[in-house]
């Protein structure tokens, strides 16, 4: 925790600097623009991947809250572009895009690996389950569920005109479904990472204007939350009734005022020649998402530097090709896989 706060407080010296050299930001960026999204999402997944390298590769505790804090992220940008999309394209083939999103890449990924990877032992009951969601795999495949749950949940709520009472509700709706997986503490630490991206597209012209007169206000805020966040997790009382009421309620303020922190920094210093290999880590983040589980015993059986290169390495071609793959797929507009996925209109 104690190097998590070193590293935020290196990213505010640097972003401070950055709004000083850079004080015309506003007129020549987009807050949220496809540009900053997919810089984004690929912190967020390099934040996954340390999290899981350092917890299942080397037992490194330091990491552990990178996973929770990259998950807010991909669920900040999901819901703000979500929301966005309906905004410009209305409800339109909305099930059958987020099928088309989501569950393919699911769907390749499961197939493959239960011909020749870790889920080879399973039985064709097991891979249907699989399929339909009604059992998840090994790995961090919770995330397709969870999504897909908010992907529901907003298809209804997004009817809701008044941007007040559609924020309330989908609170309400994040309370209610936190409570009802009280057993799940992934779930509930998120349970709030998709309405606030929504509520940031919602509420963009006030969050701009907030901004512009606050400037330097706007990172400290998300910090000063972290650091109180951090600190009261520390403490003894919480420490000893681990996954108690306090404890969650500081990993989530601490998950999400982290990803705001960096949703900011992102923001001012995306255009930088650095954050040109997040950019295309973001091109295949979901991919990445979804292939790094199946390679993980490599490095769990043998954590050597070699080991490592090759997960690495795998990995990445692995995801490259299930992008590849996936765009081919869905290319034609008139092949069978677009005749049926026209059910869900």
């Amino acid at each position: 925790m104690i190097n998590l706060l070193v590293l935020m407080v290196a990213f505010l010296v640097l972003s401070v600097i950055f709004i000083d050299r850079k004080s015309n930001i506003e007129s020549n960026k987009i807050f949220m623009s496809k540009k900053h999204t997919t810089v984004l999402k690929g912190v967020a997944m390099v934040l996954v991947l340390v999290s899981h390298i350092g917890g299942y590769g080397y037992n490194i505790a330091v990491t552990h809250p990178l996973g929770a804090i990259g998950v807010c992220i991909f669920l900040i940008v999901s819901g703000y572009g979500l929301n966005e999309s309906i905004k410009r394209k209305g409800r339109k083939c909305y099930f059958k895009n987020r099928i088309k999103r989501v569950m393919i890449p699911y769907w390749i990924v499961i197939l493959i690996s239960y011909i020749t990877l870790s889920f080879s032992k399973d039985t064709i009951l097991n891979l249907i389950q699989y399929m339909f969601l009604l059992k998840l795999p090994e790995g961090s495949y919770w995330y397709i569920e969870f999504i897909l749950c908010w992907y529901v949940f907003f298809y209804f709520i997004s009817l809701i005109k008044n941007r007040n009472k559609k924020a309330l509700v989908m609170i309400v709706v994040a309370i209610i479904f936190s409570l009802l997986n009280l057993s799940d503490r992934v779930y509930v630490w998120q349970i709030v990472s998709f309405p606030i991206g929504v509520i940031i597209s919602d509420y963009a012209d006030t969050i701009y204007k907030m901004s512009l007169k606050a400037k330097k206000a706007t990172i400290f805020i998300p910090l000063i939350v972290l650091v109180i966040s951090v600190i009261i997790k520390k403490m003894p009382f919480v420490e000893n009734n681990e996954l108690g009421f306090t404890d969650t309620l500081c990993q989530i303020t601490l998950s999400l005022s982290a990803g705001i922190f960096i949703v900011i920094i992102m923001y001012i210093l995306y255009d930088l020649k650095v954050w040109k290999i997040t950019s295309y880590i973001g091109e295949i983040s979901y991919e990445l998402y979804l292939v790094h589980p199946l390679l993980l015993s490599i490095i769990i059986k043998n954590s050597s530097a070699i080991f490592l290169s090759i997960f690495i390495i795998s990995t990445i071609l692995l995801s490259v090709s299930l992008n590849k793959i996936c765009k081919l797929i869905l290319k034609s507009n008139r092949n069978w896989l677009n005749y049926y996925l026209d059910l869900f209109h």
